[in-house]
């Protein structure tokens, strides 16, 4: 269940997710490291995407191991989790927490 502390916890973490990523981000456009490819469903999808949920997921599984995650790259883990993260790319530059109710 969220109380204050949990809410608290959850919105700094986001920002340190989101900080983390922009570094990242800038870090890649700097050295002009950016490529990109079609996945199967002919969408594209860069090298900054993955490392972007990649780094997320990373960040997620050290600070809340129990929690689960969604992501637009790289698939569901632990999705049956009473907290559930979802990431999306730098596209949409978007990371959201979701309470499951049993």
């Amino acid at each position: 269940m969220v109380n204050q502390k949990n809410l608290h916890d959850f919105l700094a973490f986001g920002d340190k997710v989101i900080l983390e990523s922009r570094q990242l981000i800038l870090s890649l456009w700097s050295m002009n490291s950016i490529h990109s490819e079609l996945k199967e469903d002919n969408t594209p999808v860069s090298e900054v995407d993955l490392k972007c949920e990649e780094l997320a997921r990373d960040l997620i599984r050290k600070a809340f191991p129990s929690h689960g995650i969604i992501g637009e790259e790289l698939g569901a883990e632990r999705e049956d989790a009473e907290f559930v993260w979802t990431a999306a790319t730098e596209k949409s530059g978007q990371l959201a927490l979701f309470q499951r109710r049993f």
